[in-house]
C-alpha cells in the first residue's frame, strides 16, 4: 500500500498542508521557528522506525 500513487501524493499533500499552516503560524507571530540543534537529530531515524513499526503492525 506504501507505494501505492495516491498514497504517495495524498502523503505530500498532507506534508505540503502542515508546512504551509506552521510558516503562516510564524509570520503571524503565534510560532517561533526553533532549527534543529544537530544532538537532537540523533533520534530522528528512531522515530521513523517506530511510526513505521506501529503503521504495519496495528491492532485491529
Amino acid at each position: 500500500m506504501v507505494g501505492h500513487p495516491l498514497f504517495m501524493i495524498g502523503s505530500g499533500v498532507t506534508v505540503a498542508a502542515l508546512l504551509a499552516a506552521d510558516a503562516v503560524s510564524v509570520a503571524m507571530g503565534a510560532a517561533r521557528w526553533v532549527p534543529w540543534e544537530p544532538e537532537d537529530l540523533i533520534y530522528l531515524p528512531r522515530v521513523i522506525a517506530i511510526i513505521i513499526i506501529a503503521q504495519v503492525f496495528q491492532k485491529n
